[in-house]
Parts: C-alpha cells; sequence; structure tokens
C-alpha cells in the first residue's frame, strides 16, 4: 500500500466519526425503518376473524403505556396496569418483562445515552405509598424499575395473569413465548420493537396456528398489524434466516449505526447479493474471533458500494481520491468508510448479538467488543491512535491555557491533545482525556501499528 493510502488505516479523527457521534456514544439507527421497508415487500397485513387469540404482551411497552397520575398509590397504578390487560378480555395472557438488576448489560451505553447519565433516586415504596415523582424520574432508577415491575406481577398473578421475567433484556423470551403459543393457538403479541419482529419471523415455524404482532397502543393513527406467516412468505426463509444479522450490522440498540448505509439499502443488498448471505452464515454459528472479524470487513465493504477482497483501508481512500476530483466542499472524515480496525469490534457486537437473538453459544462480551467500565459495558472504539505519531506531533498545540478553545490547534482539527503538545502533554488540559473513565479506557488508544 502506498504512503497515503496508509494513513487511511487511521480514522484521522479523535474517535471513529463514522460510528460515533460528537459526544462519543454509538450513532443511533432508525430501527423502524427496517420494518418499513419489509412491509414495502408485499402484502403482510392481516385481518382479524372471530377466532379466539391468546395474547402475549410485552412488558416494556405496557410499561410505557399506561400515564402515572401523581398522588395515585402506587397499588392503584398497579390496577391500571392490570385493567388495561384484562382489556384483551378472557383470553390467556402471559406479560413478559425485562430484568434490571443483573449487572452490566450490552444495553447500558443506550440507557446512559438516553439518560444522559441521569440515574433517579432510589425510591422505598409499598402499594399504599402515594407516588409523588415523575413516571420517567422514577424508573431511571433500575432498583425502582425492578421494585415495581415484581410488586406488578403480584397484582397480575391475583388477577389470573401469567408473567414471565427474562434476567435482562426480555426480547427473546418475548419472541419465544409467542412463537411457542402459536404452536397451538392462534396468537397475538403486543409490542412495537422492531426487534421482536425481527425475532418472529427468525424463530416462527410454517404450520403453526396465525401469529399477529401489533402495537400495544390506543393512538388513533393507522399501524401496521403483522401477519407473521404471510411476511416469513413476503420475505422468504433465507432472509428470514439472516434478518438478525441486517439488524445489527446495520445499527441496534447494541451496536452503532454505519454512517451512510441505512436498514433499506442493507436488507436490499442481502435480498439480491448471495455473497452477502453466505457470509452471514459465519455470524449463525460457532465461529472463530479471526472469522468473524474477516466476514464483517467483507460485508461492510460490501455495503460501502466496495469490493469485499480490497478491505476498508483501501475503500476509504478510494472514496476520499474521487471525493477530492469531484467534491468542491470540504470533506467530512465521517462521511467516510470505517477503518478495518474499527470495523473489527463493530463485527464483533454484532456476532455477539446474533447469538444473543438465535440462542447462539454463550460468549463474554468483552471477548467481543465491549469493555466493562465503572461497572457498565462500554463499546470498544479503537486500539490504534487517531492517526500516526509522526503526523501527530505536527498537529500539537502549545496552549499556556486550558485548551477550552479553538484556539487550541488539537481541537480546532477535531483530535485530543496528545504527549507531543507543548504544555499539556496530554494530561492536564480540556481536551484530554481525564477522569475515572479515561483512565481505565486509555488501553482502548494504544498505537497498535
Amino acid at each position: 500500500m502506498k504512503t497515503n493510502q496508509k494513513y487511511f488505516s487511521y480514522e484521522l479523527s479523535s474517535q471513529p466519526s463514522s460510528m460515533f457521534d460528537s459526544s462519543g456514544f454509538m450513532r443511533a439507527a432508525s430501527k423502524s425503518t427496517l420494518a418499513d421497508a419489509i412491509w414495502n415487500l408485499g402484502d403482510c397485513t392481516t385481518e382479524y376473524t372471530d377466532t379466539v387469540y391468546s395474547y402475549v404482551v410485552d412488558g416494556g411497552s405496557l410499561m410505557h403505556k399506561i400515564p402515572w397520575k401523581s398522588g395515585l398509590t402506587f397499588g392503584e397504578i398497579c390496577k391500571r396496569y392490570v385493567d388495561s390487560v384484562k382489556c384483551n378480555g378472557t383470553n390467556s395472557v402471559v406479560v413478559v418483562f425485562d430484568g434490571y438488576v443483573s449487572g452490566p448489560d450490552t444495553k447500558d451505553a443506550m440507557h446512559l445515552k438516553r439518560t444522559k447519565g441521569i440515574s433517579g433516586t432510589k425510591v422505598t415504596f409499598t402499594e399504599t405509598t402515594p407516588f409523588r415523582s415523575k413516571k420517567e424520574t422514577f424508573l431511571a432508577n433500575n432498583e425502582n424499575k425492578q421494585n415495581f415491575i415484581e410488586m406488578l406481577s403480584k397484582k397480575m398473578h391475583s388477577n389470573g395473569i401469567e408473567t414471565k421475567h427474562a434476567s435482562a433484556d426480555a426480547d427473546v423470551l418475548i419472541a419465544k413465548t409467542a412463537v411457542e403459543s402459536s404452536i397451538s393457538h392462534p396468537t397475538i403479541l403486543l409490542g412495537e420493537d422492531t426487534d421482536l419482529l425481527v425475532l418472529l419471523l427468525y424463530y416462527y415455524n410454517f404450520g403453526s396456528k396465525n401469529l399477529i404482532f401489533k402495537p400495544n397502543h390506543d393512538k388513533k393513527t393507522k399501524s401496521k398489524i403483522w401477519d407473521i406467516n404471510k411476511t416469513k412468505v413476503v420475505l422468504g426463509q433465507d432472509m428470514c434466516k439472516v434478518l438478525p444479522i441486517v439488524h445489527a450490522i446495520s445499527g441496534c440498540d447494541t451496536t452503532s449505526k454505519l454512517y451512510g448505509v441505512g436498514k433499506v439499502a442493507t436488507l436490499k443488498k442481502f435480498i439480491d447479493s448471495p455473497t452477502l448471505k453466505e457470509l452471514g452464515e459465519v455470524f449463525l454459528k460457532e465461529s472463530l474471533v479471526e472469522d468473524v472479524k474477516n466476514a464483517g470487513e467483507k460485508v461492510i465493504t460490501f455495503l460501502y458500494g466496495g469490493v469485499p477482497h480490497e478491505g476498508l483501508d483501501i475503500l476509504r481512500y478510494k472514496k476520499f481520491a474521487n471525493r477530492v476530483l469531484t467534491c468542491k466542499e470540504v470533506i467530512q472524515i465521517h462521511t467516510l468508510p470505517p477503518t478495518t480496525e474499527t470495523a473489527t469490534y463493530h463485527s464483533l457486537r454484532t456476532y455477539f448479538q446474533v447469538q444473543t437473538w438465535i440462542g447462539g453459544e454463550e460468549i463474554d462480551p468483552c471477548d467481543f467488543g465491549w469493555l466493562i467500565v465503572n461497572g457498565k459495558l462500554m463499546p470498544i472504539k479503537t486500539k490504534r491512535q487517531p492517526a500516526p505519531q509522526r503526523l501527530l506531533s505536527i498537529i500539537r498545540c502549545n496552549c499556556k491555557t486550558n485548551c477550552d478553545t479553538r484556539r487550541c490547534t488539537c481541537r480546532k482539527h477535531g483530535l485530543e491533545c496528545n504527549i507531543s503538545c507543548g504544555e499539556c502533554r496530554g494530561q492536564s488540559c480540556m481536551n484530554s482525556r481525564h477522569g475515572d473513565i479515561d483512565v481505565e479506557a486509555d488501553e482502548l488508544f494504544s498505537d497498535s501499528s
């Protein structure tokens, strides 16, 4: 590889900006666009009949459905949930809840982004305790949420409603409960998450009774009501098999969105390409880490319009060179594909998530793109410096103050201060990693070149 091409094996920014936003969090994908794309492939709708259905309810969706009025007791709030579930009639109902106190979880980063690091105060309460807070604030504390779910479950049991509890995320348990129910009874799953649609299509068996997936809300706007059997016919068995890969590699709750690569385009390319389906097999079985890395890079290269065997670093250089010739504006680094190094960790996280969804091998997330920081699982971004050391030595500052304005040369170029800086040495300013989290995370940015 030529010298100028080698530079593109580095991110050339303080973090992998094609996968992480300016705040350092994983770029969020619009998950519902995948559902929209599937819906538009053919007739996925269902018509209600007089059939008696069994119901499975996504407990997380249910929790958001009911407003909490200040002054009501927790017992009265629980009754509102029970009444909402009983609106489905005397049919069999199972409510499946997430678990919230099982330790570090791969959704920690998403929750941290959503709550902006704010955790609600722990509250001790009983059924007769009046609720005096805001629902969102109360539920921001995981212990509060778990304790309320346990209280609500007891209330449901006393009213003949069955509940199930996952140790952490409940999506797999919800989908499997609905699919198992449909073997013997026509079943409706009440929920909203695209993850559930993906899992229903993966697990559903042809020949089962009717399985319907519909939103658990009372909005007057027209909503999609899915016939899972018809949808699986529209999509095809082979595509339903790789659908978890399509969803995870293009961005879900535990993986980054790839800048410039949407879910609609990803789905279409998997439908049209036998090569992508073949590469996807690596994610569906017990695979070696190196095989996951190699297959992941080829898939991502393909999604960015490159030739899989060339790899991402060469593709980055080619796209940059092409834009230099055709673009009149400054080329933003986040619009280029990720480096091979960055794609490695995205591929590993994709593999971990797919294995979790399909009930594959039990693996340690810390071996697949995650790191425990302050008791939470955080995504590894890269283990390389943002640029070669000789380039970092050129871009350095000699700030006498705190490097907290754009007068700082490093900050101006979107880089953190480093050991080459004249005064701060990348250790004691506002533009360098510091604090407890960053001390632990330093190992992520050691130069592996």
